[in-house]
């Protein structure tokens, strides 16, 4: 995977808010499987570019996240915001229309080969 791509994607800048549903992920689990249960299972949109789905299937489901840039917009997925940090160069992957951004932790980024 050339990393060019994933360090295209716009940067997620500014203040991080979720609310955190604890999800577990069994073992082995990547980032690639997760966007695929979204899409095929709960019949999300996530609007992830199809170039970059081969690269997410080398990082682990904890290497992306769901946050909002506000309180307001983190609300409509419950009441127990939190607002959260996010690693230098964590990229915007996805979006839900609604307020949501899927963001590639930075430090997964790092941690990819480049071929």
């Amino acid at each position: 995977m050339n990393l060019s791509i994933l360090k295209s994607l716009p940067r997620f800048e500014g203040k991080a808010y979720r609310v955190d549903y604890g999800l577990p992920y069994g073992r082995g689990v990547t980032a690639y499987d997760v966007i695929r249960y979204e899409e095929e299972e709960l019949g999300n949109n996530n609007s992830v570019p199809r170039a970059i789905l081969a690269a997410l299937k080398k990082i682990p489901a904890p290497g992306i996240v769901w946050v909002t840039k506000n309180i307001e917009d983190t609300k409509v997925y419950g009441d127990d915001v939190q607002e959260v940090t996010l690693d230098e160069g964590s990229r915007i992957i996805g979006e839900d229309g609604d307020g949501g951004y899927l963001i590639l932790k930075g430090r997964y980024i790092s941690g990819l080969s480049i071929r």
